[in-house]
């Protein structure tokens, strides 16, 4: 039997409805909206330009440090695929920051990983190169 669960990630892991299928695993691998690429209109939705590059990045470090502590086991690891946005034709450095800041934090990187993307199209911005990847960072 599988279910469904709908909504934002943090609320349902942390839901009472999501309890009995809670078990601690050795890898979890993380995927968040990309700040300001889509609109998925939901309420409290992370990503959105108009709530601002800090309430995302709390976010998504409030998110990581619940899969850690409270989903991986003591020798997992967590792969997170996270792409840099672009605000007034230059990148904000999201990636950077996430992962310097969850270093800070003491969580150890223990890599990066390049996810070859074969269907991405050209950049929109003659400025930018055209890439052909995403980045895989892991966290033990």
């Amino acid at each position: 039997m599988s279910n469904l669960f709908v909504g934002d990630s943090l609320t349902v892991l942390q839901s009472s409805a999501f309890t009995p299928y809670l078990k601690k695993v050795r890898t979890a691998i993380f995927s968040p909206p990309y700040y300001g690429k889509r609109i998925y209109e939901v309420d409290n939705e992370i990503g959105l330009l108009s709530n601002g590059i800090s309430a995302y990045m709390d976010y998504l470090e409030t998110m990581i440090h619940y899969i850690i502590n409270e989903v991986l086991t003591v020798d997992g690891t967590l792969w997170i695929n996270i792409k840099d946005s672009v605000s007034d034709s230059r990148y904000m450095g999201i990636p950077e920051r996430l992962t310097w800041n969850l270093m800070r934090e003491g969580i150890v990187k223990t890599g990066c990983a390049a996810w070859v993307c074969s269907n991405m199209g050209p950049s929109s911005n003659k400025r930018q190169f055209t890439e052909k990847w995403e980045p895989f960072y892991s966290f033990a």
